[in-house]
């Protein structure tokens, strides 16, 4: 790291992809048992059908993974933007800068440092829920936010599919539509 010899690994990159979590799958990338220091970004990431395990984490590290970056995607359909486990000093798990739809109103993550060493990075992410009524930490996201905490995130009752589908070209580098 910065030219000097190191033994933690360099960020492995997962980027510009459109991913459908499908055949009963509860997530598009799967960073659990010790997954570490990944990259993911400007990708598209859909959740599965209704009937499959519909929802569970777009961003999904625990059993010991770590370091996990997850910003600038778009994440459909989910029923959390994060499920992650606690982490240590220098080797926090980040979601910022992600458009999310969840399946239902509440949290939009769970298992996060919330305070202290090792605070999970959160912020500046566009969160949409059939009523825009977002919960972290256990409490209202404005009342997080008034602590200091997940800088930049907004809340709203879901957008047009219009929107969506322009987020989704831009996000892919498509060009918008005819």
């Amino acid at each position: 790291m910065n030219g000097n010899p190191t033994v933690y690994k360099v960020n492995d990159t997962i980027s510009y992809n459109f991913i459908i979590g499908n055949y009963h799958s509860s997530m598009c990338i799967d960073n659990d048992d010790g997954s570490a220091f990944f990259d993911t970004h400007h990708n598209v990431l859909m959740a599965a059908s209704q009937d499959a395990a519909y929802g569970g984490n777009s961003l999904k590290s625990d059993f010991g993974g770590h370091s996990n970056f997850h910003h600038d995607n778009l994440d459909l359909f989910w029923g959390k933007g994060f499920g992650i486990s606690g982490q240590i000093q220098g080797f926090s798990d980040g979601y910022y800068n992600n458009y999310l739809w969840l399946t239902n109103d509440g949290n939009y993550g769970s298992g996060q440092t919330c305070s202290g060493a090792g605070q999970t990075i959160v912020g500046g992410n566009t969160i949409w829920s059939p009523t825009g009524n977002i919960q972290e930490c256990g409490m209202s996201l404005a009342q997080w936010q008034a602590k200091g905490n997940d800088a930049g995130t907004t809340a709203a009752a879901y957008p047009s599919d219009a929107t969506v589908l322009s987020i989704a070209r831009n996000m892919l580098g498509l060009p918008a539509s005819a």
